[in-house]
């Protein structure tokens, strides 16, 4: 698999794990995606995973919309924060089971351990959440395709 297509498929778990955090029935507007202009987060979900036309699409514009999210970390916005949060724990879920990340003198933490402190919103959790922050950022911004390709 070529570096773009890995990109892609980083993106794309991104995008399901943004949207796996609404509620499949809500309606969203699509703008010019569609000639109807709506559809519910489920359909789009689909869309996305079957890796059709209109789900590529989705992809970009989720990436757009995870740029502003990752931007603006520093709200206040409990809202904001909780779908961040959800967010960051539905792509961690999608990590092997196996992964073990080490936080300095926090010590190392496996997956499950990961998600329990983001959850709880502790310390640790923050430091995950800003970490997956950044990395979506770059992502989103070319940093990590750059990177992979020098």
């Amino acid at each position: 698999m070529n570096i773009e297509k890995k990109l892609y498929e980083e993106q794309k778990i991104l995008a399901l794990a943004r949207l796996n955090t609404l509620d499949p029935e809500k309606t969203i507007l699509l703008g010019v995606m569609l000639s109807n202009n709506t559809m519910t987060v489920g359909e789009l979900i689909e869309h996305i995973q079957k890796d059709d036309k209109l789900g590529k699409q989705a992809v970009r514009v989720q990436m757009k919309m995870l740029r502003i999210l990752a931007s603006n970390t520093g709200q206040k916005n409990k809202k904001l924060q909780k779908e961040i949060k959800e967010m960051v724990i539905a792509h961690l879920e999608t990590v092997p089971s196996n992964l073990k990340l080490a936080l300095g003198s926090y010590g190392t933490f496996d997956k499950q351990q990961l998600i329990e402190h983001v959850r709880k919103g502790d310390a640790i959790g923050k430091i995950i959440v800003e970490m997956e922050l950044v990395f979506i950022k770059d992502l989103v911004d070319g940093k990590i395709a750059k990177f992979l390709t020098t």
